[in-house]
């Protein structure tokens, strides 16, 4: 299962994924890919906690994915069906440059 979106700040991350739907900041991000509809800008404190950035609207334009590439995060913006596709604590990866997200199987 493969996602497609935007590529808007360079990078290849792997960790779990977090759903957001608005901010909250007594969050661990630590190795957790943020995945949102969408963000605003109060988001920014958010960002450089976490290892990656996905968010089904938004442009290269974007305020998200301004910040993302200012702070050097991974970022993926306008995911079609992103939020729905993909659920807390799923391990994917992403890759910046490509707009390209897999979901990444537990070896067991």
């Amino acid at each position: 299962a493969e996602l497609k979106g935007i590529g808007c700040s360079p990078g290849i991350a792997t960790g779990e994924v977090i759903i957001l739907n608005e901010l909250e900041t007594n969050l661990n991000l630590s190795n957790k890919i943020i995945v949102t509809e969408r963000t605003e800008p109060s988001w920014a404190v958010l960002l450089p906690l976490c290892k990656g950035l996905l968010v089904e609207r938004g442009s290269v334009l974007s305020h998200s994915g301004i910040i993302a590439r200012e702070l050097g995060i991974p970022a993926i913006v306008g995911i079609k069906n992103l939020t729905s596709n993909l659920k807390n604590g799923e391990k994917i990866s992403m890759d910046g440059n490509t707009g390209i997200i897999w979901k990444v199987k537990d070896k067991k």
